[in-house]
């Protein structure tokens, strides 16, 4: 079946004047097909001309295939880049946080010495411990969200590794050659 709807593909080519159709490959998959129509030259070498489009071919296909491979190493490293700002936010939020309950934590102690005192009063020290309370638990919040950001940079690290590294592909000593096909048009001209 799938040979057949590649001859319907080239026979519907063949309908619009391509003679000549070859596929478009990189080392991992093909993207694409190029169809030419006749020579305007109207010489006979075909066997030159077809093995420099071959090279073409296979030449365009492999600089199509670095060029999204680098667009998605770009992206992934820019994926990077924002996960690590925000890990890095998360600790300076963190560090204010502790400052924060340094304050409050200062601010119950002078609240709780006037009231003992008898100068301040017993809703003083109810509202400064309060306020501990909050920055202790924006304190926690501040420290889940460090650790959710940081495991989110290292799996964005993971992954941009994986795209500049791939290990689990063929190793490129040979590259599949792009073999052209006459549409059946052009075995009758």
């Amino acid at each position: 079946a799938p040979h057949d709807e590649l001859q319907g593909i080239f026979d519907a080519m063949a309908e619009f004047g391509f003679e000549y159709v070859a596929p478009l490959r990189g080392k991992a998959k093909m993207f694409g097909l190029l169809a030419m129509g006749a020579r305007l030259s109207g010489g006979t070498e075909e066997r030159i001309d077809d093995e420099f489009l071959i090279i073409l071919l296979n030449q365009a296909g492999v600089a199509l295939e670095n060029a999204l491979l680098i667009r998605d190493l770009h992206d992934r490293n820019l994926g990077v880049a924002q996960t690590f700002t925000l890990a890095q936010t998360s600790r300076s939020l963190i560090q204010v946080q502790r400052e924060q309950i340094e304050r409050a934590q200062r601010h119950l102690a002078v609240a709780d010495m006037r009231h003992r005192s008898g100068t301040g009063k017993r809703v003083d020290v109810l509202r400064a411990k309060t306020e501990l309370l909050d920055a202790q638990d924006q304190l926690l919040a501040a420290e889940k969200m460090r650790a959710e950001q940081e495991a989110q940079y290292k799996e964005e690290l993971r992954r941009a590794q994986a795209v500049a590294d791939p290990g689990d592909q063929q190793d490129g000593s040979t590259h599949p050659a792009a073999s052209g096909r006459r549409s059946s048009r052009a075995g009758s001209s």
